[in-house]
């Protein structure tokens, strides 16, 4: 049974927001936004080293008109300076711009748009925030179909992990010599903060690929005080076991309603 080493790769989705108070400002909800998709970053005036960070904050926001989707989450920052916000739904016809909450409502900022040139190379929206305070990323829809919900971002922190499967097998099914399964084995553990939540498990990808079979693909696991699921599934090859053996690892999505985390999962080696 092959082994391979992999790592587990959490990708960091950082928020960022301030609040500006300014009574002469009006509301922005009948300004259409608009934004400028390049492909990096646009020069805003941004300055190395001034970009901050902020605290979610966990309060319901009301968008500044009806026809405006808040993504992510808002936050707050304490000072003035450069601000980014992940914005992966610009590559799925979605439009956006950062807005700052003032004392009479949201006032929409010059946004750009495009490639953070960083290591890892992500889509953000970025703007310059003026003081510190409350700033969030409202978009809506430019497709031609319809009106599609914007994607779950990826978790801003590790809320599930894994130690790894123990596979059984290969088990014989109706066609000897031609196709065999395999049973998967793993625990699932998960933040205290989930405890009581419904979150949704889906197979995205196998190594080596084949055609594998899931029970739980997609499927809904609710979360108890144990901080701790034990899941069993199968996964048909369908060769000979002399050509093919176990799968070396799986990327299993798990989603919660606010963000999903995707798990390499690799065999656990006595």
């Amino acid at each position: 049974m092959k082994k391979y080493a992999y790592s587990l790769i959490v990708f960091v989705l950082a928020l960022s927001t301030l609040f500006f108070v300014n009574p002469n400002r009006v509301k922005a909800d009948a300004v259409t936004p608009t934004v400028t998709a390049l492909p990096n970053l646009p020069d805003l005036g941004f300055a190395q080293g001034m970009w901050k960070s902020g605290t979610a904050v966990d309060s319901d926001i009301l968008p500044p008109s009806d026809w405006l989707q808040l993504l992510g989450t808002p936050v707050t920052v304490l000072e003035k300076g450069n601000l980014c916000l992940p914005f992966r739904e610009a590559q799925f016809d979605w439009v956006g711009s950062i807005y700052q909450q003032s004392e009479s409502g949201w006032v929409r900022l010059k946004t750009a748009v495009g490639w953070m040139t960083d290591s890892e190379g992500s889509i953000m929206a970025c703007t310059i925030a003026p003081s510190a305070g409350t700033y969030a990323l409202f978009a809506f829809y430019t497709g031609t179909g319809d009106v599609v919900a914007a994607p779950l971002p990826e978790c801003t922190e590790s809320l599930f992990s894994s130690p790894g499967y123990t596979a059984s097998g290969p088990f014989t099914d109706n066609y000897p010599g031609v196709s065999v399964s395999y049973d998967y084995r793993f625990t699932l553990n998960y933040d205290s903060s989930l405890e009581g939540q419904t979150v949704t498990l889906q197979i995205i990808g196998v190594s080596p690929s084949g055609n594998p079979v899931f029970f739980f693909d997609g499927a809904s696991l609710s979360l108890t005080t144990t901080r701790q699921k034990t899941l069993l599934f199968y996964e048909t090859s369908t060769v000979a076991i002399s050509e093919t053996g176990v799968n070396d690892s799986f990327t299993l999505r798990v989603s919660t309603d606010a963000c999903y985390q995707d798990l390499l999962i690799r065999e656990i080696v006595d």
